[in-house]
């Protein structure tokens, strides 16, 4: 019988029957690595709970920027937490491990409206950290961001949007290259001013304009302050010259109270509004980026000062009177009755100086005066309001206006025959969409970006127009912020201009109420991230 060539195997381990017992090997190594692996595992719940701090920056990818530096480790402060009964609600959640940092909890201590509501991907942009990434160290910045964050949806705009449109430019990849020229410098200005007449020397029009302002003229047309306020340090015969701080302050300020002079026109305009608070002349200080609004009490009153003609009332000569800014006619018209009120029972007239007590009666059947003096009142301030208002022009006729005092000297009037005085717009932020720092340029003249304003003659008939904005625009940015030899290098990104959240609103910054959280935390639940959820 031929032999079985099993047998031939079991011969092969002939005195060793037990060799199955003893791990080759590749079995040895297996089982090393197993008792590696479940070493590292109970080592590591050891130092989770014995150290959890120096756990925590065990899990982290690196250190947090410095305004997240508290939370290096405490990844609750940031991240939704999450348990194992998240797997029994959802057993499919486990296929979503790796984007759970996504999750974050940024609304709990940041707040403000959203961006582009009518953004067709809501869903990316309701997502911080789809631009916001951290653990990039301590001096990495959060809001300097890559400019392909925003061409993501500004390379296409109308594609970006739910509606397929847009009121911006449709293609914008970068500043330097293909960015629109600025929106706002198309706006029509509503008021009648040349910068530069106010910046030539002396006032003058041309060069053969002999009234030349002096402070000493200055003086004595109007008054002490008004020299005090543009020329505090000028000699008598020295010619008026403006300058741009003349009218635009970066900052109010609080003159010290060594510097007589700069406190005496602080003074002055403390005083310039009659009856007015204080912080409505002067504000409290300002941040600097944008310049105070101009004030017409403060810049324009010492020069053009806004007052009544001279009436005649019976006997009673009324002289002129200084009548607040600010105010339409309708408003204006009880202000003016006042005041004409006040005059003419100083004068003695005899419509309110009727004789009083017995044989004296202000029954109007009785005592005719009393009963005109109302109209009277309606006389006298039909006449200011048609005197102050008479040169008012309507916009149309820019360029054939002959100038005008009062109202009609600065401002238009709000249509056609009408008396009301045309709105200023809103101007105090030119670039609405952009942040802008002056004291960041103000190593720069100011002609150099605002061509207009460095002192020439003013052109003929430039008061009686709409001056145009005198904003350079996008080209002469791109003088500077774009790469050499174009421009200067200067940074020139998306981020370093604009702001994704809240961007349309310049001046609402980070006090703005818009950026406070809904529910504000305790400093414990600040520190230790108690609260999980937005």
């Amino acid at each position: 019988m031929p032999r079985s060539p099993s047998r031939d195997v079991v011969d092969r381990y002939a005195g060793n029957r037990g060799y199955f017992h003893r791990a080759d090997s590749l079995r040895r190594w297996k089982n090393r690595v197993a008792l590696a692996a479940i070493g590292l595992t109970l080592g590591w719940l050891v130092v989770e709970f014995a150290l959890p701090s120096r756990a925590a920056s065990a899990h982290s990818h690196g250190e947090l920027a410095n305004p997240h530096a508290a939370f290096d480790a405490n990844c609750q402060a940031c991240h939704a937490g999450h348990s194992p009964g998240d797997f029994f609600s959802n057993p499919l959640s486990v296929f979503g491990t790796h984007s759970r940092w996504h999750d974050l909890t940024c609304t709990k201590c940041h707040a403000g409206p959203v961006h582009h509501a009518a953004a067709k991907d809501q869903s990316f942009h309701n997502q911080c950290s789809n631009c916001h990434h951290d653990h990039q160290g301590r001096g990495f910045s959060l809001v300097q961001m890559d400019d392909s964050h925003c061409t993501k949806c500004h390379e296409d705009l109308p594609a970006a949007h739910e509606k397929s449109q847009t009121f911006f430019a449709k293609t914008i990849t970068g500043f330097a290259k293909d960015h629109p020229e600025f929106r706002s410098l198309q706006v029509s200005r509503a008021l009648k001013f040349s910068h530069a007449l106010h910046m030539t020397p002396g006032l003058v029009y041309d060069r053969n304009d002999r009234h030349k302002w002096t402070a000493e003229s200055l003086e004595k047309q109007f008054n002490k302050e008004a020299r005090s306020r543009y020329a505090p340090e000028s000699g008598a015969a020295d010619l008026i010259q403006l300058t741009c701080a003349s009218c635009h302050q970066l900052d109010a300020g609080r003159p010290s109270g060594d510097d007589s002079t700069a406190r005496a026109v602080w003074e002055q305009q403390m005083n310039a509004i009659r009856g007015a608070p204080q912080r409505s002349i002067l504000p409290s200080r300002a941040e600097g980026a944008y310049y105070l609004p101009v004030n017409f009490d403060v810049h324009c009153k010492a020069c053009h000062p806004l007052r009544t003609p001279a009436a005649v009332s019976g006997s009673i000569a009324i002289e002129p009177f200084f009548v607040p800014h600010r105010r339409q006619p309708d408003r204006l018209r009880p202000l003016l009755r006042g005041d004409y009120a006040a005059r003419l029972a100083t004068g003695k007239n005899p419509a309110v100086h009727a004789p009083l007590g017995p044989g004296g009666r202000l029954d109007p059947r009785s005592n005719p005066e009393v009963a005109t003096f109302g109209t009277e009142l309606d006389r006298l301030a039909d006449h200011a309001i048609k005197a102050l208002t008479q040169n008012l022009s309507p916009p149309s006729a820019i360029g054939t206006a002959t100038g005008g005092f009062a109202c009609g000297k600065c401002h238009f009037a709000d249509g056609p025959g009408q008396s009301a005085v045309l709105p200023l717009p809103n101007k105090a932020v030119w670039l609405e969409h952009a942040a802008f720092n002056h004291v960041s340029h103000r190593s720069l003249t100011c002609a150099s970006c605002h061509p207009g304003t460095e002192g020439a003659f003013a052109p003929d008939g430039a008061v009686n127009e709409r001056e145009p904005v005198l904003i350079a625009g996008v080209k002469s940015c791109q003088a500077c912020h774009a790469p050499a030899p174009n421009g200067a290098g200067i940074r020139h990104g998306c981020t370093d201009c604009h702001r994704y959240h809240n961007g349309d609103r310049p001046l609402q910054g980070l006090g703005s109420p818009w950026r406070d959280p809904k529910d504000p935390l305790s400093l414990d639940e600040f520190l230790r991230g108690k609260k999980d959820q937005p």
